[in-house]
């Protein structure tokens, strides 16, 4: 399961996980609540959190594909809700996070608040969309990839994988070159190569 960044799937999100089905991967790429004219309201993460577990549940029931080796992996928003999905029950086994926000606050705080559909002066609804205030419910490998341009990202990511191992969780880091965009396909590589090496023997 490809989780696409930004809040709309485009032609490019094609290009970006096409690497899966190359590597013999069977790909999904949801359309999610109120993204492409889907109906649904713009909550920003809550439902389509709901909609990313529905996306697995489906995948894992169809004929063609092995139940017990469903992945999730997402790009920038998409890595958002794929860290996210990693916190809650699912049918997936591991989770990859590329260049994701996962400092949720200080990412609306960089400049992103014009496009947040809520009450900013919340204090509860911006908690409960930052990742990093709930890393104790990760019930999921997760891997986390950021790139090396961008020394604030790189930092979030690698502080969120850290607090992840303290708290006892599987999460590895690691640094990939380029910026936002061009880290995707090195990442998406490194992905393969990582849920490759979660399968039984035989089957990678």
């Amino acid at each position: 399961m490809y989780l696409h960044g930004g809040w709309a799937f485009g032609g490019t999100d094609w290009d970006d996980a096409s690497p899966f089905v190359d590597a013999g991967f069977v790909l999904l790429m949801p359309m999610l609540r109120a993204e492409n004219g889907n109906p649904g309201n713009f909550e920003h993460q809550y439902g389509k959190v709901d909609d990313a577990v529905a996306a697995g549940e489906y995948a894992a029931r169809l004929p063609h594909v092995d139940a017990d080796q469903v992945f999730v992996a997402g790009h920038s928003a998409g890595a958002v809700l794929a860290a996210l999905v990693a916190m809650v029950p699912s049918d997936y086994k591991a989770a990859a996070a590329l260049s994701g926000a996962l400092d949720y606050e200080g990412f609306i705080d960089s400049g992103w608040s014009d496009v947040m559909p809520y009450d900013l002066n919340s204090s509860d609804e911006r908690r409960l969309r930052n990742l990093t205030a709930f890393v104790a419910s990760l019930r999921l490998p997760v891997y986390v990839f950021a790139e090396q341009s961008n020394p604030m990202v790189y930092l979030v990511n690698q502080q969120f994988a850290n607090k992840a191992r303290q708290l006892g969780k599987e999460c590895e880091f690691a640094s990939v070159a380029g910026d936002h965009m061009t880290m995707v396909r090195p990442a998406v590589e490194q992905t393969i190569t990582t849920f490759r090496s979660r399968l039984p023997p035989g089957e990678s």
